[in-house]
């Protein structure tokens, strides 16, 4: 899902290890990091970058989502409403209170799992904004199918 790149700060050195995240804590990538290591005096030090290419599209494409729930919920607009039926229709503030511990859920599992080195807080974010995309998948999803339940009840 994103790639981490080990870059050695030392002085004239130009080693850089990219490796994807999954990767990062595997047993040949640190003995890499290792070798390189032992290559300096007493010791190499490492500048750890995370990156993700689609971190922020889906930001955007959350503040979009955001924006016209909340302009749902203040018209009390059904049709815009399937973006998060929980903020347009305030009665189901149960889905809100659920679709929330999805995400912080997905959020924290996702940061918990930081390559070594990397940023809790970075991928607490990457988390966040993957977690509530997927909530919003859920919910145009749920609302198909209702949709499609009333049409066949008919």
């Amino acid at each position: 899902m994103s790639a981490v790149t080990y870059s050695c700060v030392e002085p004239d050195c130009g080693w850089h290890q990219t490796v994807p995240s999954h990767r990062a804590r595997s047993t040949d990538a640190a003995r890499e990091r290792t070798e390189h290591g032992g290559s300096h005096e007493p010791e190499a030090s490492f500048s750890v970058r995370e990156r993700w290419v689609w971190l922020w599209p889906l930001f955007v494409i959350n503040l979009v989502w955001l924006g016209v729930s909340v302009y749902a919920a203040v018209e009390n607009d059904f049709t815009l409403g399937v973006f998060a039926p929980q903020v347009a229709m305030l009665q189901a503030w149960w889905i809100g209170a659920i679709e929330a511990v999805i995400i912080a859920v997905g959020t924290f599992s996702y940061a918990s799992t930081v390559p070594a080195g990397a940023s809790f807080w970075r991928r607490a974010f990457a988390g966040l904004t993957m977690s509530a995309v997927l909530v919003m998948i859920g919910n145009g999803a749920a609302v198909l199918a209702f949709l499609g339940w009333i049409s066949s009840a008919l």
